[in-house]
């Protein structure tokens, strides 16, 4: 059903139509999760119609509130939207010559080294000759694997 279809609607009926919907939607969840249903498309626009409807009851009733207000004599008004018109900015005045300053670029300093213990030092070397010798044993065990697969093959 069109949003054009659905303002013509009073909020009673909106709200009947919408528990249909959610009828409908949960008789398709039930049909999709046993995979027998023909149109997977049916879930997303029963769900875009829910939202449809939903917004208009939301609408109606904010209309109603503002009626409202409006009756009892309270200043404010139904809501307003705000325009979403930006502002133009004019053209800067040129300045003047010379009156810019040029700005002082600042020395760089040179970083300073961490120092490193020799604790450290150790601890990395031992680490990188460890994972050295893993891979060299881990590449000789592949080597035995695969003379050894080639020998049963044969």
């Amino acid at each position: 059903m069109k949003i054009a279809e659905l303002r013509k609607l009073t909020k009673h009926q909106l709200e009947v139509k919408l528990k249909e919907a959610k009828l409908e939607l949960m008789k398709l969840n039930a049909k999709k999760a046993l995979k027998t249903i023909e149109k997977p498309s049916q879930v997303k626009g029963t769900r875009k119609l829910i939202a449809r409807i939903e917004t208009l009851l939301k609408e109606k009733s904010k209309a109603k509130a503002a009626a409202d207000r409006v009756a009892k004599g309270k200043k404010k008004t139904a809501p307003t939207v705000k325009s979403s018109k930006k502002k133009v900015k004019t053209a800067a005045k040129p300045k003047k010559k010379g009156s810019v300053k040029p700005k002082k670029k600042k020395p760089v300093k040179p970083k300073k080294k961490k120092k490193v213990s020799a604790a450290k030092k150790r601890a990395v070397s031992e680490k990188t000759r460890t994972t050295k010798k893993a891979t060299k044993v881990t590449k000789a065990k592949k080597a035995k694997a695969n003379k050894a697969a080639k020998a049963r093959k044969k």
